[in-house]
């Protein structure tokens, strides 16, 4: 039976480990059993025998042994004559039967009384004779007996042939254990072969792979699982950073050519005060942008720091500069503003992260305006409101009303950014038509953040 296809697609080293184990067991199964097969043959063996010996040599007293005893019963009516004539070192002090082993000749014996005796025997050469010793009572008359073992051994002239059907019987459950053992070993691989050829067949590019479709419910199908998470997580982030590149070239070309222009019409209006003045205005308007984008797109990249380095945050300061900022920057067509924010309104967050959503938010919505009006409250409940009264979204405007404004611009790419910079730190942001007929956005700090929520105010 083929267990194992050779494949170069499977986990080689992985299923060689696996395979050396299997064996490995199989063989130390093969060595245990036949050495435990040998000593029970042994044991078996020793048992038959006591019980033999005990029922074939009753006990007798010198007074009353009728007739002589067998050749292999010798009796000795104390412990010194038995001493004298077996060369047995002690002679036990317990009653009853025990173990002796004794060397040709009968030069020296050892009775076995406790395991120290047995370690003796094994350590001392020579012992290869096999007695049973009887040690009476003190209070009896009964004799030592003093039985020899070898004519009623019956393993020594079978020996081989028990040996080799143990043997053949421990190899037989060994190649039966090595036959299973791979089949397991087989049928437990097989899940991570197939995880692992839909791991190596996917493509290189991060997308949404689903490694653990038909997988079982177990430790396997918990690795796929994860697989398919981390890929997940993988396809994320290199979206975002797609995103992220997209965003940076799209938002900083505008600020990039306003300086290029600039620095080309700078030799043509460098003697004339006025126009140089302009250029001027236009190089610090696009340095002031790059600076807001690139200091925007750190804080964007860098979250996990800016959550660390978070504080409280008035919004009521944060907006009054905002506003003093963009009032200076657009003072040729300022619109009216009306901030509608109490002193105690605070988020817990970090301040560039807030400046930059904001800013962003309020640079657009001066952008649309007609300009005329743009409000900024705070409802109370940690949500702030930036309504003005220009043209609104185009996706939420009625059909007549685009048509009316066709070359009316949405929010563009600073939406999406202002919307994954909120999603980074927990907030949501939604859009709807003002009151004032223009669009209102509404930043909610509240979904994740700790806010210090003020009474209403009118």
């Amino acid at each position: 039976m083929k267990l194992f296809r050779s494949e170069a697609r499977q986990p080689l080293r992985l299923r060689a480990r696996i395979v050396t184990l299997v064996t490995s067991l199989a063989l130390l199964g093969f060595i245990t059993m036949s050495g435990a097969g040998w000593l029970i043959v042994l044991e078996a063996e020793d048992r038959i025998l006591d019980a033999f010996v005990y029922a074939a040599a009753p006990q007798r007293s010198p007074a009353t042994a009728g007739e002589a005893p067998p050749a292999w019963l010798r009796e000795f009516a104390s412990a010194a004559e038995l001493q004298a004539a077996t060369g047995l070192e002690s002679v036990p002090a317990s009653p009853g039967w025990h173990e002796a082993f004794a060397s040709e000749g009968d030069l020296h014996a050892i009775a076995v009384a406790t395991w120290k005796d047995r370690w003796r025997v094994w350590q001392t050469p020579g012992l290869e004779k096999e007695f049973r010793l009887y040690v009476p009572a003190a209070a009896t008359t009964a004799t030592y007996q003093w039985i020899d073992l070898a004519p009623f051994e019956f393993t020594e002239p079978r020996v081989k042939g028990i040996l080799r059907a143990v043997l053949l019987l421990a190899a037989g459950v060994a190649v039966i254990a090595l036959l299973v053992g791979l089949m397991i070993t087989r049928w437990t691989l097989r899940p991570v072969i197939a995880l692992t050829d839909r791991v190596r067949d996917t493509a290189p590019v991060p997308a949404l792979s689903h490694f653990s479709g038909g997988m079982a419910d177990d430790e396997i199908g918990f690795l796929a699982r994860a697989l398919d998470e981390a890929r997940a997580r993988e396809a994320g982030a290199w979206r975002r950073e797609q995103r992220f590149i997209a965003d940076c070239s799209h938002e900083l070309r505008t600020p990039v050519a306003t300086l290029r222009s600039a620095v080309a019409l700078w030799p043509d209006v460098e003697a004339e005060p006025e126009a140089r003045a302009k250029v001027m205005g236009r190089i610090a308007r696009a340095v002031t942008r790059t600076e807001q984008l690139v200091r925007f797109f750190l804080v964007l990249a860098r979250e996990e720091r800016e959550r660390a380095e978070s504080g409280w945050v008035a919004l009521d300061a944060v907006v009054a500069d905002l506003v003093a900022e963009l009032t200076a920057e657009n003072s040729d067509s300022g619109p009216r503003w009306s901030i509608k924010i109490p002193p105690e309104a605070r988020v817990q967050a970090s301040r560039d992260v807030v400046v930059c959503i904001l800013h962003n938010l309020m640079d657009n919505a001066l952008k649309h305006a007609r300009p005329a009006q743009i409000v900024i409250s705070w409802d109370g409940y940690g949500v702030l409101c930036i309504e003005d009264d220009g043209p609104g979204f185009p996706e939420l405007r009625s059909t007549n009303v685009r048509a009316a404004n066709p070359t009316t611009t949405g929010y563009g790419m600073g939406w999406d950014l202002v919307e994954r910079l909120c999603h980074v730190q927990g907030w949501s942001v939604t859009r709807s038509t003002s009151g004032l007929g223009g669009a209102r956005v509404d930043v909610a700090f509240s979904t994740s953040s700790r806010v210090q929520k003020p009474h209403l105010v009118e």
